[in-house]
């Protein structure tokens, strides 16, 4: 274990007390619990990460790190939450795309993209669409034929209202011409348990959400909407090996704080984040939950949001995509 004094950061010896508030001048960092908010249910990939990386911080800094889920509304409540906090530290978001997909479908939200501070990005994992054993199909265009066939009848879940499932399922039925019904959840651990139990037909979400069911037979992921075929399920083809190219985006994962944060806390939790997503059990472990480790920290994660902002954004133009 790491020697957790010489991990605390004493701001004032740091700065200097005359150039920072005097809490912060009085004050080491941390000297109490950290809490991560994340944006999707328990039991999912976000809470996965964010597990991880609380269990990173507490063998770093010496203090325990609560994981709290704040599912709903395609990650608003949690993102509302983070702004809300004060920037000191000791609230932190793990999220996936959420916070890029609801710049363009929620300009009313409860929050503002520049109250959030980026911190950390720890990888990337491709959506994929998986079907119930009783659809009877196995490839992704025999379950196009079957949607079509069914005019209308067939329902997708995904894991929120505007999230990235939900993009990928109307970009499929504007490439395919065909129709289903969008059926959004509380994030991918619900979808994904009415799919086994055959409530729902199909679903979106992330590969890693799917993988424990593979082998069981309790559903089939027939498309990977990815880049390429991730090494760990190499039987799961890409959209794009169907001809359809245009379904090619990744989710991001990574870590957010409240925008505002002292610099060296901020330099702190940056560092200590980027050290826990680099070792090689943490890279193990979102290989085997079908993730591409990705470690970009600060300016350069805020440019990869925006970054993504825009190419998601231009997807959903292009196909009149629209969220009601």
């Amino acid at each position: 274990m790491r020697m957790q004094a010489n991990r605390r950061l004493t701001l004032a010896a740091i700065a200097g007390g005359a150039l920072l508030p005097r809490a912060w001048a009085q004050d080491s960092f941390p000297n109490r619990p950290i809490r991560i908010i994340v944006t999707n249910a328990a039991g999912g990939a976000s809470d996965m990460i964010a597990r991880m990386v609380g269990a990173g911080l507490t063998d770093a800094l010496g203090q325990p790190v609560a994981v709290e889920p704040q599912p709903a509304a395609n990650g608003m409540i949690a993102l509302q939450a983070l702004t809300r906090a004060a920037p000191d530290g000791y609230t932190l978001c793990v999220t996936h795309s959420a916070v890029v997909t609801n710049e363009i479908f929620q300009p009313n939200k409860p929050y503002q993209l520049a109250q959030i501070q980026p911190l950390a990005m720890v990888g990337t994992v491709s959506t994929a669409l998986a079907v119930h054993p009783s659809m009877g199909v196995d490839t992704i265009p025999a379950f196009v034929e079957k949607v079509r066939s069914q005019r209308g009848a067939v329902s997708y879940g995904s894991f929120g209202n505007g999230s990235t499932g939900h993009v990928l399922g109307e970009i499929l039925k504007r490439a395919a011409g065909i129709e289903m019904t969008h059926v959004g959840y509380k994030g991918a651990t619900p979808a994904v348990s009415d799919l086994i139990a055959g409530h729902i037909p199909a679903a979106w979400a992330g590969l890693q959400n799917f993988a424990p069911h593979i082998a069981a037979g309790k559903l089939k992921v027939i498309g990977l909407a990815g880049k390429e075929r991730h090494p760990s399920f190499p039987q799961v083809p890409t959209f794009a090996e169907s001809g359809y190219t245009g379904m090619v985006l990744p989710s991001l994962a990574g870590v957010l704080a409240p925008a505002g944060l002292p610099q060296p806390v901020a330099d702190l939790l940056m560092a200590e984040i980027a050290k826990i997503a680099g070792s090689e059990a943490f890279k193990a472990k979102l290989f085997a939950n079908a993730y591409h480790s990705t470690v970009l920290t600060g300016e350069r994660f805020a440019d990869y949001i925006r970054s993504d902002i825009r190419a998601w954004g231009d997807a959903v133009k292009a196909n009149d995509i629209r969220v009601g």
